[in-house]
């Protein structure tokens, strides 16, 4: 607990690096090296970050770092990249469905590191609790890889302008580098604006969704159709993100002073702060860290 940011040594230690990295290595586009190398950039930086954070796990612990590399930082931890590119479903699903017969072994080992972990070590299992800390390691290998690692570095991609936004039809996507470089980044708000405004725009998780609790019609594709209760229904956060009628005309531009931004965003699975017990329990940890990432890399 309480580990992350400048004031913590280690957590400086890998923003120091993170900065090294982006002075020296290509960083214009998501395939520049910065982006897609496993050993200097942003993904070594993420995955040693977040489990630091997260878990207490040294960030100097090599043979961790061995087997975190299949899921997190190897080169199939980057073949999403052209799955996603060509539009396949494997974007949040590789490496668990393809990995490699030699690498069949690494979700259990990783699952291990994590239940040996300082943050897990120590949680009391038994029949009073709803999950044991075995099982709680096995389901934290999907969230770190799936939500903490691939998420928030696709997020990481669009805020440090290497991913371009949408090309929506009114305006021709938009330059966040424009943006960023005219940003008071001595500002948290001011900067954390412009991180909203650009997971607005492009949302890192598009859809969530909820569990219909009685049986309901809506019409499709010009039909009435009709599901029974218990049908689970996703929740398009991207599309609401950008809807019109609530954003208003100017709904496709990057306008970081947007009104109301913060109190409304929906893409943290929650309206602004507001939400029903189910908001991502990363938001904190995602905008403290992306905050500081902007401002660093800002001054490189």
């Amino acid at each position: 607990a309480g580990r992350g940011g400048r004031a913590d040594t280690t957590a400086q230690t890998l923003l120091d690096d993170l900065a090294r990295d982006y002075r020296d290595l290509r960083h214009a586009s998501s395939m520049d090296a910065f982006f897609v190398s496993g050993d200097r950039g942003l993904t070594p930086f993420v995955s040693k970050y977040l489990h630091y954070v997260m878990f207490g796990i040294d960030p100097t612990d090599y043979e961790a770092a061995r087997s975190f590399e299949p899921l997190y930082s190897g080169d199939g931890a980057h073949a999403w990249r052209s799955f996603y590119s060509d539009g396949i479903s494997g974007y949040y699903l590789w490496p668990f469905g393809a990995l490699a017969p030699s690498e069949d072994g690494a979700i259990e080992k990783v699952a291990a590191i994590y239940e040996a972990s300082p943050a897990l070590r120590h949680l009391q299992s038994g029949a009073q609790f709803n999950m044991t800390r075995r099982e709680l390691a096995v389901l934290s290998v999907a969230i770190m890889r799936m939500i903490a690692v691939q998420s928030f570095s696709r997020l990481m991609e669009v805020v440090l302008a290497a991913s371009p936004l949408p090309t929506y039809p009114s305006t021709g996507g938009a330059d966040q580098t424009a943006v960023w470089d005219k940003l008071d980044l001595s500002d948290d708000d001011e900067v954390q604006q412009y991180i909203f405004e650009c997971t607005r725009l492009s949302s890192p998780i598009p859809t969530t969704h909820h569990v219909a609790r009685k049986p309901f019609s809506t019409l499709i594709d010009g039909e009435m159709s009709t599901f029974p209760s218990g049908t689970p229904v996703a929740i398009p956060l991207s599309l609401a993100n950008i809807d019109p009628s609530f954003w208003g005309e100017d709904a496709f531009t990057f306008d970081a002073t947007r009104p109301e931004l913060r109190e409304s965003l929906l893409a943290f699975n929650s309206v602004g702060d507001q939400s029903a017990g189910r908001e991502c329990p990363a938001k904190a940890l995602v905008m403290q860290t992306l905050t500081e990432v902007v401002k660093l890399l800002g001054r490189v």
